[in-house]
Protein backbone atom coordinates (compact mmCIF):
# COMPACT_ATOMS: atom_id res chain seq x y z
CA UNK A 1 0.00 0.00 0.00
CA UNK A 2 1.35 3.41 -0.90
CA UNK A 3 0.68 6.45 1.23
CA UNK A 4 0.05 9.88 -0.23
CA UNK A 5 2.58 11.89 1.78
CA UNK A 6 0.82 15.16 0.90
CA UNK A 7 -2.24 13.97 2.83
CA UNK A 8 -0.32 12.44 5.75
CA UNK A 9 0.12 14.49 8.91
CA UNK A 10 1.18 13.67 12.43
CA UNK A 11 0.01 14.70 15.86
CA UNK A 12 1.88 14.20 19.09
CA UNK A 13 -0.39 13.30 22.01
CA UNK A 14 0.96 14.51 25.33
CA UNK A 15 0.05 16.36 28.49
CA UNK A 16 3.51 17.94 28.63
CA UNK A 17 3.84 21.62 27.82
CA UNK A 18 7.37 21.39 26.48
CA UNK A 19 8.97 18.64 24.45
CA UNK A 20 11.60 18.07 21.82
CA UNK A 21 10.59 19.03 18.32
CA UNK A 22 10.81 15.88 16.28
CA UNK A 23 10.41 15.86 12.53
CA UNK A 24 8.85 12.87 10.83
CA UNK A 25 9.38 12.04 7.21
CA UNK A 26 7.87 9.50 4.89
CA UNK A 27 9.60 8.66 1.61
CA UNK A 28 11.83 11.69 2.09
CA UNK A 29 8.92 14.15 2.52
CA UNK A 30 8.53 15.94 5.87
CA UNK A 31 5.12 15.45 7.46
CA UNK A 32 3.20 18.43 8.78
CA UNK A 33 2.40 18.56 12.49
CA UNK A 34 -1.22 19.29 13.41
CA UNK A 35 -2.69 20.24 16.77
CA UNK A 36 -6.07 18.60 16.18
CA UNK A 37 -7.56 16.01 13.89
CA UNK A 38 -11.12 14.97 13.12
CA UNK A 39 -11.70 11.27 12.55
CA UNK A 40 -15.10 9.59 12.35
CA UNK A 41 -16.70 12.87 13.47
CA UNK A 42 -14.65 13.13 16.65
CA UNK A 43 -12.19 15.99 17.13
CA UNK A 44 -9.11 15.05 19.13
CA UNK A 45 -6.52 17.64 20.16
CA UNK A 46 -2.87 17.07 20.94
CA UNK A 47 -3.42 17.79 24.66
CA UNK A 48 -6.36 15.33 24.82
CA UNK A 49 -8.93 17.96 25.78
CA UNK A 50 -12.48 17.72 24.49
CA UNK A 51 -13.45 21.41 24.48
CA UNK A 52 -13.02 21.78 20.70
CA UNK A 53 -15.13 18.70 20.00
CA UNK A 54 -17.86 19.84 22.39
CA UNK A 55 -17.93 23.31 20.83
CA UNK A 56 -18.24 21.80 17.34
CA UNK A 57 -21.09 19.44 18.19
CA UNK A 58 -22.90 22.15 20.16
CA UNK A 59 -22.68 24.51 17.20
CA UNK A 60 -23.93 21.80 14.83
CA UNK A 61 -26.83 20.87 17.12
CA UNK A 62 -27.80 24.55 17.52
CA UNK A 63 -27.83 25.01 13.73
CA UNK A 64 -30.07 21.96 13.35
CA UNK A 65 -32.34 23.19 16.15
CA UNK A 66 -32.66 26.57 14.41
CA UNK A 67 -33.58 24.85 11.16
CA UNK A 68 -36.21 22.71 12.90
CA UNK A 69 -37.67 25.79 14.61
CA UNK A 70 -37.91 27.69 11.32
CA UNK A 71 -39.36 24.85 9.28
CA UNK A 72 -41.75 23.57 11.94
CA UNK A 73 -42.90 26.90 13.32
CA UNK A 74 -46.58 26.05 12.86
CA UNK A 75 -46.43 22.57 14.42
CA UNK A 76 -47.95 22.73 17.89
CA UNK A 77 -48.10 19.00 18.67
CA UNK A 78 -45.61 18.22 21.44
CA UNK A 79 -45.18 14.61 20.31
CA UNK A 80 -44.08 15.67 16.83
CA UNK A 81 -41.65 18.24 18.25
CA UNK A 82 -40.20 15.63 20.59
CA UNK A 83 -39.86 13.13 17.74
CA UNK A 84 -38.01 15.74 15.65
CA UNK A 85 -35.69 16.53 18.55
CA UNK A 86 -35.03 12.85 19.29
CA UNK A 87 -34.35 12.00 15.66
CA UNK A 88 -32.41 15.06 14.46
CA UNK A 89 -30.74 16.88 17.35
CA UNK A 90 -30.13 14.46 20.19
CA UNK A 91 -28.11 11.97 18.08
CA UNK A 92 -25.69 14.77 17.19
CA UNK A 93 -25.11 15.45 20.89
CA UNK A 94 -24.94 11.80 21.94
CA UNK A 95 -22.63 10.48 19.21
CA UNK A 96 -19.45 9.21 20.91
CA UNK A 97 -20.41 10.96 24.14
CA UNK A 98 -18.92 8.01 26.05
CA UNK A 99 -15.50 9.45 25.27
CA UNK A 100 -15.94 12.86 26.83
CA UNK A 101 -19.17 13.08 28.86
CA UNK A 102 -17.79 11.66 32.10
CA UNK A 103 -15.04 14.30 32.36
CA UNK A 104 -16.09 17.50 30.69
CA UNK A 105 -19.38 18.58 32.23
CA UNK A 106 -17.98 22.10 32.69
CA UNK A 107 -17.77 22.55 28.91
CA UNK A 108 -21.45 21.71 28.51
CA UNK A 109 -22.64 23.74 31.49
CA UNK A 110 -20.15 26.58 32.05
CA UNK A 111 -22.34 28.38 34.56
CA UNK A 112 -22.11 27.62 38.24
CA UNK A 113 -25.18 26.35 40.07
CA UNK A 114 -25.32 27.21 43.75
Amino acid sequence: MQFNTKKCKFMRLTHKTSFKHIHYDMNGDLLDRVKSVKDLGISVTDNLRWSQHIQEITLKANRTLGLVKRVCRDIKDVHIRKALYCSLIRPQLEYASELWSHKQVTYCFPWKIE
